[in-house]
């Protein structure tokens, strides 16, 4: 005799196949239907940017150029963050910005 969630796990499951069907998995950036929770169409992951090197050794700010790994972008040089390094795996842009709720 199952007890617990042990005894829960095939109706959860049905649960998730109901649910699955009347509202499908959708691309976090555009919407349309995927197979996993959380995913990205392959539409969106391509417009996703990757930062990477040459980029500013405080703040990380991408640089157009390689000015060796110490370079510091002007903001950094005017006005030095109370932080030592700061990183961002991606580039800011119409689909990895970052999501303002709006006050209900």
């Amino acid at each position: 005799m199952m007890t617990g969630f042990a005894a829960l796990a095939p109706v959860s499951r049905i649960d998730r196949r109901v649910v699955d069907a009347v509202l499908p998995l959708r691309c976090l950036g555009c919407g349309v239907i995927v197979d996993q929770l959380g995913a990205l169409c392959p539409d969106c992951w391509s417009g996703l940017e990757l930062v990477s090197d040459p980029q500013c050794a405080t703040c990380g700010l991408p640089f157009g150029h390689d000015g060796g790994p110490d370079a510091l972008c002007g903001g950094c040089l005017a006005h030095p963050p109370a932080f030592v390094r700061a990183r961002s795996a991606l580039r800011y842009n119409d689909l990895a910005a970052p999501r303002r709720h709006k006050a209900g």
